[in-house]
């Protein structure tokens, strides 16, 4: 690629990367429960999705992978844990979680990311994360459970003078 100006016009800070995990001590709300996702959670997680996923297919992807945990009160569907292989052969598993918008605010999020972390880690795996830098509550909860916020994403927009 041929860039007629190397100046930048425009930089802004869109992610956080989170590549460094030492497992914090988690406080788990009462009543919750986390399990493997099944088949018959896709649908459950789809009708609640709120924008996060793209469609019950990606759902079921990490589902069919064993990148699904399912988190419940009392059988009611609270929020679900995601991970996945980021390069086969490599270490890092991209963890990440979607809680249900009827249950944020709970402390959810950071029970969920956590258990997905620490079975990455008993996997022989290194966890690892991202986000939006305007997702705060992501931010808190990975920050939370021992992520280390230590790498940003930047955008760089050139003007092509």
């Amino acid at each position: 690629i041929r860039v007629a100006s190397a100046h930048a016009t425009t930089t802004d800070e869109v992610g956080i990367l989170f590549h460094s995990y030492t497992p914090a001590q988690r406080m788990w709300p009462d009543g919750f429960t986390i399990r493997d996702g099944r088949s018959d959670d896709v649908d459950l997680v789809a009708d609640l999705d709120d924008g996060f996923f793209d469609g019950p297919d990606e759902i079921a992807g990490y589902q069919q992978r064993g990148g699904l945990l399912v988190g419940e009160f009392g059988g009611e569907l609270a929020g679900c844990a995601l991970s996945t292989v980021v390069i086969d052969g490599r270490p890092g598993i991209d963890v990440g979680m979607w809680v249900s918008p009827a249950w944020r605010g709970r402390g959810i999020g950071s029970t969920l990311v956590g258990a997905a972390a620490e079975r990455a880690e008993a996997s022989g795996g290194r966890p690892i994360a991202g986000c939006d830098v305007a997702n705060i509550a992501s931010i808190r909860s990975l920050l939370r459970v021992g992520f280390v916020a230590d790498h940003r994403l930047i955008r760089f927009v050139f003007d092509g003078d």
